[in-house]
């Protein structure tokens, strides 16, 4: 027979590895932060009553959109306009052996408006082609991967290593070509 209190460990054991589970995937696990909008008065718990359509005036379709953005998250990335694509400085690296690959890619976002636009080798990588940047850069980078199909989307440019003596000094932003 199963003792009473073991029930209990593995629903508190279940419960605490959630927990951790979801700070590393949403908390202060080293993702974008999290801003609560400005002016949100509204607490999470408090449903929104449905609107009496039964009783309401013609003009309804004037009224203000009184639902709630509680528990609404923003990243830093979304509160910043990205800078036009001509005002990005842009390495483009081949780490795949695609010969002319960079060139290519450089071409295709000069055709987009990037009119600063550097190419280059990469260490050799077998992940998919993501936009590394530089502090600061974060909307630029998060634009040069939608434009560019980076599937392997955005990422902080390491301190050192292969990679960043690889981008030159200049580049904000670099787009690292890989396999696929």
């Amino acid at each position: 027979m199963t003792p009473w209190w073991r029930p209990l460990v593995l629903g508190a054991s279940c419960l605490v590895i959630g927990f951790v589970l979801g700070w590393m995937v949403r908390g202060d696990g080293g993702g974008p932060a999290t801003v609560v909008a400005q002016g949100d008065t509204t607490e999470a718990s408090e449903p929104t009553p449905p609107a009496d359509t039964s009783t309401a005036p013609d003009d309804t379709a004037t009224a203000p959109d009184d639902t709630s953005t509680s528990g609404t998250t923003v990243t830093a990335e979304d509160q910043t306009t990205p800078p036009a694509p001509g005002e990005v400085s842009v390495a483009v690296l081949n780490a795949t052996s695609v010969t002319g690959l960079a060139a290519q890619t450089a071409d295709e976002l000069a055709a987009e408006g990037y009119s600063d636009v550097t190419t280059g080798n990469a260490p050799a990588t077998t992940g998919a082609s993501t936009v590394y940047y530089r502090a600061g850069a974060e909307a630029a980078a998060a634009q040069l991967a939608e434009d560019a199909d980076a599937a392997g989307g955005t990422a902080p440019l390491p301190s050192s290593g292969e990679l960043t003596d690889a981008v030159p000094a200049e580049a904000q932003v670099a787009l690292v070509l890989g396999p696929g």
